[in-house]
């Protein structure tokens, strides 16, 4: 959701957001970060935990780290891939901050609906983002790493970029089943909203 808004609100920008809103994109991650410990503390019954866990805070930290990590990727990405980047903030002032919240309560209603016509087609896209994200990230990674930067004029020009991404992120993805296969004994993919599970 975050990267969308950025690139049809902020395209090519590339310079972080001010120092103030730095610090609530580090709480929003702080929050997500407690709150995944608070959760993973639950599942042993005689430990120390806050609160119990809830899947309503999951999915409000969640699009909340979300928005903070978009906001930190998008920024080096466009830095590294366009030959003329813009040198504005991508979160600009608090009416940026305040859309972005907007449109997280409006999938927090979504998902809390229930509606599995609507939950369906939102687990798609969640599976989708995680890989577009991925995808950034290893993309940015790889025409730095082969000082390829700044080379492109259109988005055409970052098919080469963002399939290497890819490739990297789908890499990425199938390590961590192998992982868990080996250390949990199973592996549960998900495809399409759907869910593989192999078990041993």
């Amino acid at each position: 959701m975050s990267l969308v808004y950025y690139i049809l609100r902020r395209p090519r920008a590339g310079l972080y957001p001010s120092r103030r809103y730095l610090v609530v994109l580090s709480l929003f991650g702080l929050m997500w970060a407690l709150d995944g410990l608070n959760s993973y503390m639950h599942l042993f019954p005689s430990a120390l935990h806050l609160y119990p866990p809830s899947n309503t805070l999951r999915v409000v930290t969640g699009i909340l780290v979300g928005i903070s990590l978009a906001t930190l990727v998008y920024p080096i990405f466009n830095q590294s891939m366009w030959r003329e980047w813009r040198p504005v903030p991508v979160l600009r002032d608090k009416r940026d901050l305040l859309e972005l919240l907007g449109l997280g309560a409006v999938l927090v209603a979504l998902v809390l609906s229930g509606n599995p016509l609507i939950l369906y087609p939102l687990a798609l896209l969640s599976s989708l983002g995680v890989l577009a994200l991925l995808s950034v990230i290893y993309a940015t990674l790889a025409v730095t790493v082969l000082r390829l930067e700044n080379r492109a004029n259109a988005w055409r020009d970052l098919a080469v970029p963002l399939i290497t991404g890819l490739t990297l992120a789908v890499i990425q993805i199938a390590l961590i089943s192998v992982g868990r296969y080996f250390f949990i004994g199973d592996i549960e993919l998900s495809v399409f909203g759907g869910k593989i599970l192999w078990t041993t």
